[in-house]
């Protein structure tokens, strides 16, 4: 997969193993930033010729664009989430703002048309607070928010290219192809190219007792550094939830690949979908500790580490190869985590 995708952007998309969700809670005023990163790849091959090749052979394009919530399309996209983390979730966490980065390109040659696509989320979310208790209480936490899945479009108005529905392959096709999909849109190929790419429930298959572990109980994690850890605003403890380290607890994590044949006026394609391993990165202010009823998952958050130990690993504890996934998905966040610190 890396073979046929450098020839695209070099350096435009992360590598094969993506840094999906880096999450910054604080407790204390109950509120958050969370970054969702979505790279999804799309072939079209078309070996025998055919209407497609015709279309894209030694096409090559690419489009970008930022948004906010002043971007039309954008508050209905938050809005929709928020409906999704309430119904289907059961998660009282609000996203306030938004801030979201497109990025797609599509290269072709002879044989097949390749679609790389970037969407990355900057969401300031509140209201994951359940229960602020007492010192010895700690503060109750909603965790289900993490994973969810939007099954509608999102349909962004640009400036520059005009109406871009984001959430599937299908939207950049309409947008910049749209022969493409008038050949394709009745066939099977729709199962992959209307495949949700704003898709997280992977966050949320793993329970949270079965993430890795960890809190730094100084609130500075000198010998992690290195891997992208930073202090954030003079906390006495900072606990890690991460998830993308392949184990025999949590099974190996590979790329998701979804393909169909097609068969169009005669001619035979094939549609295939490939999506990177995930990985996830929730960073808390305060000690926490997994909180597990049933469906529903949270922590309890304490000011403090508990004295004598608690039979859990901390800083440094982490497997070295969930360091190095760590350490790129905290260089990204470490903007917002030093702009939260000055801000206190």
């Amino acid at each position: 997969m890396l073979s046929l995708t450098s020839v695209l952007f070099s350096g435009f998309l992360t590598p094969a193993f993506a840094a999906q969700l880096d999450t910054l809670l604080m407790p204390a005023d109950n509120t958050g930033e969370a970054l969702y990163k979505i790279v999804d790849i799309v072939y079209i091959e078309y070996p025998n010729g055919g209407k497609i090749k015709a279309e894209l052979e030694n096409v090559s394009d690419q489009i970008s664009f930022t948004a906010d919530r002043n971007t039309p399309g954008v508050q209905e996209l938050i809005d929709k989430i928020n409906q999704v983390l309430v119904k289907e979730r059961h998660s009282p966490v609000i996203i306030e703002e938004l801030k979201l980065d497109y990025k797609a390109g599509l290269k072709a040659d002879s044989d097949r048309a390749v679609l790389e696509r970037l969407l990355r989320f900057d969401a300031k979310i509140t209201n994951f607070v359940i229960n602020a208790g007492t010192t010895e209480e700690g503060t109750l936490i909603d965790l289900n928010w993490r994973g969810f899945k939007l099954d509608e479009p999102a349909v962004i108005k640009t400036e520059e290219y005009g109406d871009v529905e984001i959430n599937f392959a299908s939207g950049y096709f309409y947008a910049r192809q749209p022969e493409v999909m008038k050949i394709l849109e009745n066939s099977d190929a729709g199962k992959v190219l209307n495949k949700p790419s704003i898709e997280f429930t992977e966050f949320t298959a793993l329970t949270l007792d079965k993430w890795h572990w960890s809190f730094d109980p100084t609130g500075s994690i000198k010998e992690s550094e290195g891997w992208g850890f930073t202090e954030v605003g003079g906390a006495n403890v900072v606990t890690f939830f991460a998830l993308g380290e392949g184990s025999i607890r949590e099974g190996i994590h590979r790329e998701t690949i979804t393909e169909v044949d097609v068969a169009v006026d005669g001619e035979q394609y094939k549609v295939r979908n490939t999506t990177p391993p995930s990985a996830a990165s929730i960073q808390i202010l305060g000690y926490a500790t997994e909180n597990i009823q049933g469906s529903d998952e949270g922590a309890t958050v304490f000011e403090n580490a508990p004295a004598g130990g608690t039979g859990k690993s901390y800083a440094g504890g982490f497997p070295i190869t969930v360091l190095m996934v760590l350490g790129g998905m905290m260089g990204a966040i470490a903007g917002f985590v030093l702009w939260r610190a000055n801000r206190k």
